[in-house]
């Protein structure tokens, strides 16, 4: 696969260079369509007309069928058995037939807003799918036949109804997107600390009091989703995430500490806290080198603790709505590359804004 980074092909400045970044989206807008078809036999179909795919469902590599009223599976899928891209996200299909596992060469696979309540346990066959979309369900809870996709590097579960993440998930280590945001969970199973390539865990807006110990063993997590849940703290194997770059803690009113192993993150560049309990900004979140971003806004932080000068790399710092004291601790002018510094709602008069922002003349400090 090719990657290309638009925001870099945008600041780069000379002349020469704009012009062989043009020309490369160029030769790849031509190409792409015959790289794509490359991987396929000749004379496979890719289809968006199911009327078409039935005419030779054996040659059939991709069908995408969304949005297309539909209120049940097309039985006729079942005979397109060279199938790898299936699509039939927004259609009313309530049901998968357990023939959908006798599909084995399925490398995605997109239910995506199907009102589905439930998956046979013959998913399970499907063991070259590599993309699995089901978020926007009324799934409340998954086969154990899950864990025998072995391929399967993106999950999207979001907004179901689960109430329960089977056990078996802990068998999936390719799998790097797991996006559980919105449902109705209450807990994980410790096997989620087996998932060895998990990069993307998302879990926001469910009803998680705690997270398990074995979480701290997912040694290669870059982002890590929690807002909107019940925890009130985080367990101390918190610290061994290290790689970890971004993390969101936002809208949990019982969460009023973080564990001092924190400090081990490393390379964490981002945390998002804003609406919890806390009473004070926590030592080991001053100890993170890198950290960029750090929203604590609409908590109960009376004071700034001096080692806040620890965060040298600190650019963004969002304090609005808490009950700061008039004078914020020294530590805070000595963050030479802060750009960003929010303090409304904390009852600051105009004089005292403007003797904050003469301390931190490259930032914009907003009241």
């Amino acid at each position: 696969m090719l990657l290309f980074s638009f925001s870099s092909a945008h600041h780069l400045q000379h002349p020469f260079a704009r012009a062989k970044t043009a020309l490369v989206f160029l030769l790849l807008f031509i190409l792409l369509p015959a790289l794509l078809s490359a991987q396929f036999p000749e004379g496979s179909i890719i289809t968006k007309s199911l009327e078409e795919a039935k005419k030779a469902p054996e040659k059939v590599v991709e069908l995408d069928l969304s949005g297309q009223n539909l209120t049940a599976f097309p039985l006729e899928i079942l005979k397109m058995k060279n199938l790898a891209f299936l699509g039939l996200s927004q259609n009313n299909i309530q049901e998968i037939p357990d023939e959908i596992g006798e599909l084995k060469k399925l490398h995605k696979l997109s239910l995506v807003g199907c009102q589905l309540k439930t998956l046979p346990a013959s998913i399970g066959g499907l063991t070259e799918l590599a993309y699995l979309h089901l978020e926007k369900n009324d799934l409340d809870s998954l086969p154990e036949t899950l864990g025998q996709l072995r391929k399967l590097k993106r999950l999207t579960l979001s907004e179901n109804n689960l109430k329960k993440v089977p056990d078996s998930i802990g068998e999936l280590d390719q799998l790097e997107w797991l996006l559980l945001g919105d449902n109705q969970l209450a807990s994980l199973p410790a096997s989620i600390g087996q998932l060895s390539g998990l990069q993307v865990l998302l879990l926001s807006l469910n009803q998680l009091e705690e997270l398990p110990v074995s979480i701290g063993e997912l040694g290669k997590l870059e982002q890590l989703g929690c807002t909107g849940n019940r925890l009130k703290t985080l367990p101390e194997s918190f610290g061994n995430l290290q790689a970890l770059r971004k993390l969101t803690l936002s809208d949990n009113l019982s969460l009023s500490d973080l564990p001092a192993s924190m400090s081990k993150l490393i390379k964490l560049e981002s945390i998002q806290m804003g609406n919890c309990a806390f009473a004070q900004l926590p030592i080991s979140i001053c100890q993170l080198p890198q950290l960029k971003v750090l929203f604590a806004n609409k908590n109960q932080i009376s004071t700034l603790p001096n080692e806040i000068k620890g965060l040298q790399s600190l650019e963004s710092l969002n304090l609005s709505g808490n009950p700061l004291g008039k004078d914020l601790n020294e530590g805070i002018y000595e963050l030479k590359n802060l750009k960003t510094l929010m303090l409304a709602g904390n009852g600051f008069t105009n004089e005292e804004v403007a003797s904050i922002r003469e301390k931190l003349p490259r930032c914009h400090v907003w009241q």
